[in-house]
């Protein structure tokens, strides 16, 4: 405890930095989320890119390009379900 103070300010003062703390925290979890959901975006768009590119190949290279753009695919759902369960959090 601070000279001069008494345990009650104390109190307060530790409540206080402990309510800046979660509100600092909430908004970068929140930049996050956002970012998440718009990088999800953008992957999903260029796997869609991707997709159609591959299937102007011809034969193993376009099964590896599409396992490629597929791959974008899964990547996007998953980071775009992790930024929905963050923000339902």
């Amino acid at each position: 405890m601070r000279k001069g103070t008494n345990g009650f300010e104390e109190l307060k003062r530790y409540i206080k930095q402990g309510n800046d703390l979660c509100k600092d925290l909430a908004a970068v979890l929140n930049e996050r989320c956002e970012l998440e959901q718009n990088y999800a975006r953008s992957l999903s768009k260029i796997s869609q890119k991707m997709s159609k590119v591959a299937s102007t190949c011809a034969g193993t290279v376009a099964n590896s390009w599409g396992s490629v753009a597929e791959a974008m695919k899964r990547e996007a759902e998953v980071r775009q379900e992790f930024a929905s369960n963050m923000a339902d959090e």
